[in-house]
């Protein structure tokens, strides 16, 4: 099962600056994945989104775990992916993997769709609400017990239930060095963190003012 890391704060920078940002983002990735001893993988870049792809698949909890502490990835969820011709492949897909997920509860479908189709988005929310209604308590667009999402890029639907936050910001290495004093406030571990999060690399400066009990404790 794929997973999918939506990159938010990098997409709006220019095309350039994109595409360096990415390429250090994938680097970052690949050194969190290897460091947690997760090595058989694939990394797909498409634009303003990355997607992973683990030979096993009952690590995807642990490697979700730590994408969503990567700088630089906003959100992620694990997807099942589907190759489609038409319209009503989409709308069988999401029938066979959401009809328990709905049943007896509201629900509602949020679809996102980049390429050029002879469907729009709205058209894709009906097809896939009209054969899971029939499962479900009722629709309801402001509240729902249940979200099916669907994502399509050109001829790929993605399908999820859950959106996962990540820390977000810039990937480190993509501004420059900077020093953290570390002296055992709680102030200097935050402001670091968010200077890590502007994509900063960090020196950590420790400045031992108790002896080894502090130390320690620090």
């Amino acid at each position: 099962m794929p997973i999918l890391l939506r990159l938010g704060e990098i997409t709006l920078k220019s095309n350039r600056t994109r595409g360096r940002f990415e390429s250090l983002l994938v680097h970052n990735i690949i050194a969190a994945l290897k460091m947690e001893g997760l090595k058989d993988f694939q990394i797909l870049r498409e634009r303003g989104r990355i997607f992973i792809y683990l030979r096993d698949e009952e690590l995807e909890r642990k490697a979700i775990d730590v994408l969503r502490r990567v700088f630089g990835i906003t959100s992620l969820s694990p997807v099942k992916e589907l190759c489609f011709k038409t319209l009503s492949d989409i709308a069988k897909y999401a029938e066979e993997l959401f009809k328990d997920y709905v049943k007896d509860r509201s629900f509602a479908v949020r679809v996102k769709r980049v390429g050029k189709h002879d469907f729009t988005s709205l058209d894709v929310a009906r097809e896939v609400g009209a054969v899971l209604y029939k499962y479900a308590k009722r629709v309801n667009l402001t509240n729902p017990e249940r979200t099916v999402y669907v994502e399509i890029r050109n001829d790929k639907a993605y399908f999820y239930t859950e959106v996962i936050r990540a820390f977000g910001g810039l990937p480190i290495g993509s501004e420059g060095k900077v020093v953290a004093l570390v002296s055992g406030g709680y102030d200097s571990a935050v402001a670091a963190w968010f200077m890590l999060r502007r994509g900063a690399k960090v020196e950590y400066v420790f400045c031992n003012l108790g002896g080894l009990a502090h130390e320690l404790g620090v």
